[in-house]
């Protein structure tokens, strides 16, 4: 039960960091610089999914992977200094790139199955609701080889 609790967890996190076209590595040479997105497009479709924003330390049940966008920013940082970057970077401001838990759990219910077929990932709107038309993505991550 735990193991399926940690892929669900997992997955649950990978489905919403990225909005950016998926490139299958597998079998093929280093992708060449021409192909590759700008750091801003990579920042701008790159979210930090957040457990909490009042209890940062929920983030810690998943060794700070929530903390996307500055993992992004700098790969190199330990997971432990994350927090700290990403306020660093962001400052307490909540910008349009941090999604919380809560506001993902109904997308992530509700397109549950479109997700796997897909060709896209959605968007993420301003305002109240705005993870909703998110749909995320399924399989992107070191879960699977892409």
């Amino acid at each position: 039960m735990a193991w399926l609790l940690f892929l669900a967890v997992l997955r649950f996190n990978d489905a919403f960091q990225h909005t950016y076209p998926v490139v299958p590595l597998l079998g093929r040479e280093a992708q060449p610089e021409a192909e590759r997105p700008s750091r801003d497009f990579e920042q701008q479709n790159t979210y930090s999914n957040l457990a909490s924003l009042g209890h940062p330390w929920l983030n810690l049940l998943v060794l700070n992977f929530t903390y996307h966008n500055a993992h992004h920013d700098r790969p190199n940082v330990p997971w432990y200094r994350l927090p700290a970057l990403h306020r660093a970077l962001y400052g307490g401001e909540r910008t349009g790139q941090v999604l919380t838990w809560r506001e993902l759990l109904r997308t992530f219910h509700g397109n549950r199955v479109r997700r796997v077929l897909a060709e896209e990932y959605g968007e993420v709107r301003a305002g109240t609701g705005r993870a909703d038309a998110f749909v995320g993505a399924v399989g992107v991550s070191f879960l699977t080889s892409v």
